[in-house]
């Protein structure tokens, strides 16, 4: 049992003192594995709550010994120890886990952002070829998104490359190179367009 990698606790029902635990357990918390018997559970993970007898799962928001904040997955199941109804207690860390949600969640609501953005915008590949473009360039150049999937920069110019369309060049306070060039959209009608082009 001591030996277990996975934290580990047993803990008696009815004191919710601690009668056993694990290696990783101890180390865990900072202190000696013989140290943790007989101490109270919530003195080694404060805050640990579980509502009722039948939850088996807790998140514990917990601060490390080293002051180090981490998230912690609880699972318990019944067991006896020596003759006393205790819970099993497990621990893992999610703090990995969680964060990488939230930077899922984060990356997902900057990306309905850009969709949603009035201006035009748009994601280019090194060959020119458009990956992605937002309502707003859809919009643009009254396309869709299938259609938008086939067009390139250069095409979508006014006689390619061999008729002088670009009307300017500049750049952005960021660095963009800065265009103004003529468009011509799938539908076949000219428009004068400002492009912005900078490398992700």
């Amino acid at each position: 049992f001591a030996a277990q990698p996975t934290p580990t606790w047993i803990v008696d029902i009815e004191s919710k003192l601690v009668h056993a635990a694990t290696d990783s357990a101890a180390a865990l918390v900072g202190q000696e594995p013989a140290a943790l018997r007989g101490k109270p559970l919530s003195e080694l993970l404060p805050g640990i709550e579980f509502h009722d007898d039948s939850t088996h799962e807790s998140l514990l928001h917990w601060q490390r010994p080293d002051g180090s904040e981490t998230r912690l997955e609880l699972r318990r199941v019944a067991t006896s120890y020596a003759g006393r109804a205790s819970w099993l207690l497990t621990a893992r860390d999610i703090s990995a886990e969680f964060a990488a949600q939230a930077r899922e969640q984060e990356l997902a609501a900057q990306a309905d952002a850009l969709e949603a953005a009035p201006e035009p915008c748009g994601v280019v590949d090194g060959e020119g070829r458009l990956r992605y473009g937002n309502l707003a360039l859809l919009a643009l150049l009254n396309t869709d998104r299938e259609r938008l999937g086939t067009l390139t920069l250069q095409a979508l110019e006014v006689g390619g490359e061999a008729d002088a369309t670009v009307r300017s060049v500049a750049r952005t306070a960021t660095g963009a190179l800065r265009q103004d060039v003529r468009w011509r959209r799938p539908d076949g009608q000219a428009i004068e367009v400002e492009v912005a082009l900078a490398s992700i």
